[in-house]
């Protein structure tokens, strides 16, 4: 890309590995002097068309202000940059910002030799939690494989502790529920990355633990309630409290779904702490950030965020090789291909199937490697009993793992126990509530209460998930069937333009007679389907 040397003003150079550095054509400075007008720029800098949303940049940099706040933050950094880079570097509309092409050069490169480590936009910073994931991220991604060998040699991963203090007396009754509950958020999150767990008093805190603490008090009419904090000693700040009524007896624990969710919900808000207390950290080096990121951009469920998923997860294998990250790899490549992403070709059925072989390999007993394996194994090679046998497990391995659920419940739907399938749907719910699970397991609660013939109930669960995740296809699939079905055909006429919006190659034709669609459970309900959908007003 030439900069105009006729337009008259200097061009702009942005190096974006090693040091971020803004230059004009004589080489005197040209950044911003604001941390967050220097994000802009670099939010800019880092998109193909040199442009983003107005909206975007406020939600990445603005993201615990209110709207009015945010524009006017927004419209500050616009004057700074004008000031910096010259008002013609800089094209300003009401919806979007961008950097005009000839007066402005960006070097995406890096120039380091084969045994230099170069961080990519190396000095930035923004006190934001959105744009430290979306750095982190786009480093981890450009990081060097010197410096990720390394890494994975000399077991670097960095590790952050989460101390879990039982606050009753060793020989309180409450103290075996506390002790049950303790070993669960451990088995849970040693699942999920590699992470120091201990029980100790609040004298024996490391300083920048994670500090999860359990109280359990006890009535004579029923089992009693569990109450949980986390903290961040880092930060000295609660990040989240919970509480759940308990059962009678310990053996009912496994079984209490109120139980199982305060373990999931906890085990949430710890692995969100960490991640965002990570974020400042080395990125390339570890395995455990790069893996909780891909995850959080997975579940986005946008083309270009499972993109980065994988690009992410096969990094973080590389440098620590578990089983759950080839997990999270066959999971995110059934995404790509339930979202029509990518072709269903022999190249993504062989990519996943490596997958799911190492990650059972490495990590046979994993609730996560089980309910991912099996959902790649119905999904992508249509071996449902396969599916079936998997996701049991998974459920077996680790009750309160909503992901289990789900997978069990898919697995259910298509063999047909259709009540079964709703009942493992419901489970899932409600362990994934206060989590970003929690639209996929709406989701799969409209798929089987559609099946169930329950059809209001499905399109309230099903516009539940669509309002979560707006760019998430399945659902509006779903509800554009559902609302035709039911004959309702201003919500019908709604659904389809979303769903083209969505879907370039979009047509009721295709949705109706291509069996490859993925929308075939609909299609039992014949003629009240296809005669339903020449209702819209396309």
């Amino acid at each position: 890309m030439a900069g105009n040397a006729d337009s008259g003003n200097p061009i702009i150079t942005i190096d974006l590995f090693g040091a971020f550095r803004v230059t004009d054509s004589a080489g005197a400075s040209r950044m911003p002097n604001g941390s967050k007008t220097a994000a802009v720029l670099a939010l800019l800098a880092t998109e193909p068309r040199f442009e983003r949303s107005r909206t975007y940049l406020q939600d990445m940099l603005w993201s615990d202000r209110g709207r009015d706040q945010r524009a006017a933050s927004l419209r500050q950094c616009i004057a700074e940059l004008k000031r910096a880079l010259g008002a013609d570097a800089l094209v300003a509309t009401r919806r979007t910002l961008a950097l005009c092409r000839d007066s402005v050069r960006v070097v995406q490169s890096s120039t380091a030799g084969a045994s230099e480590a170069t961080t990519y936009l190396e000095g930035l910073s923004a006190r934001d939690p959105a744009f430290a994931e979306w750095l982190t991220a786009e480093r981890a991604m450009r990081a060097q494989v010197p410096a990720i060998a390394t890494a994975s040699a000399s077991g670097a991963t960095p590790q952050r502790s989460v101390t879990v203090i039982c606050e009753s007396e060793p020989v309180a009754l409450g103290r075996e529920r506390e002790e049950a509950f303790r070993q669960r958020v451990l088995h849970s999150l040693s699942e999920t990355c590699t992470v120091h767990v201990g029980t100790t008093r609040w004298m024996q805190v490391p300083p920048d633990s994670i500090v999860v603490t359990v109280r359990a008090s006890e009535t004579d009419a029923a089992g009693g309630t569990l109450r949980v904090i986390v903290e961040d000693m880092a930060g000295a700040a609660a990040l989240w409290s919970g509480q759940a009524d308990l059962p009678r007896t310990n053996d009912e624990l496994d079984t209490s779904v109120a139980f199982c969710r305060l373990v999931s919900q906890t085990c949430n808000a710890a692995l969100n702490a960490s991640t965002r207390a990570g974020l400042t950290k080395r990125h390339d080096q570890d395995a455990n950030l790069m893996a909780q990121v891909a995850v959080r951009r997975m579940f986005s469920i946008g083309c270009n965020d499972v993109d980065v998923a994988l690009r992410l997860l096969e990094k973080a294998y590389e440098v620590e090789p578990r089983g759950v990250f080839q997990a999270w790899i066959a999971q995110a490549l059934t995404i790509q291909y339930v979202e029509r992403y990518i072709k269903a070709d022999a190249s993504l059925v062989e990519r996943c199937a490596e997958a799911c072989r190492l990650a059972l390999r490495d990590d046979p007993t994993n609730s996560i490697v089980l309910a991912a394996v099996a959902n790649a194994r119905i999904n992508i090679e249509k071996n449902y009993q396969a599916g079936l046998q998997l996701s049991r497990q998974s459920v077996q391995a680790n009750g309160c793992n909503p992901l289990a659920w789900w997978a069990y419940s898919n697995a259910l739907q298509c063999i047909g126990e259709t009540d079964q399938a709703y009942a493992a749907a419901q489970n899932a719910k409600v362990l994934a509530e206060g989590t970003r699970l929690k639209f996929w397991c709406d989701f799969q609660v409209s798929v089987t209460a559609a099946l169930a013939g329950r059809t209001g109930e499905a399109i309230r669960y099903g516009e539940s998930a669509s309002a979560l995740a707006p760019d998430f296809r399945p659902p509006v699939r779903y509800l554009t069937a559902l609302y035709a079905v039911e004959g309702k055909a201003e919500q019908l006429t709604r659904k389809l333009h979303t769903l083209r919006s969505l879907e370039a190659d979009f047509t009721i034709e295709r949705m109706i007679n291509d069996h490859d669609y993925p929308i075939g459970m609909m299609r039992r309900y014949g003629k009240n389907f296809t005669e339903g959908l020449s209702l819209a007003d396309v």
